[in-house]
């Protein structure tokens, strides 16, 4: 492999990972499921970067509303 084709790999490799990081997943964070969930986090004060889910006091509610999710995807909407 050239030097020029190694660079035009790297190239492509760093604007995939920045479409990614700059637009793909602003979009996802904007998606009414995943918006209401990160709401959730900050009104709870919880740092999702932080977040160790064995330490958190907060994971049984989490669980719960997952499970019951799991079960009905209409309970999802309704507590949004």
């Amino acid at each position: 492999m050239s030097q020029q084709t190694g660079a035009l790999q790297l190239l492509k490799s760093v604007g995939l990972f920045g479409l990614v990081w700059l637009v793909f997943l602003p979009w996802i964070a904007e998606r009414p499921r995943m918006k209401a969930h990160l709401n959730w986090l900050d009104e709870h004060k919880i740092n999702p970067s932080a977040m160790y889910y064995t330490e958190l006091e907060a994971m049984e509610d989490i669980l719960r509303r997952q499970r019951m999710f799991s079960r009905n995807p209409a309970v999802e909407c309704a507590t949004h």
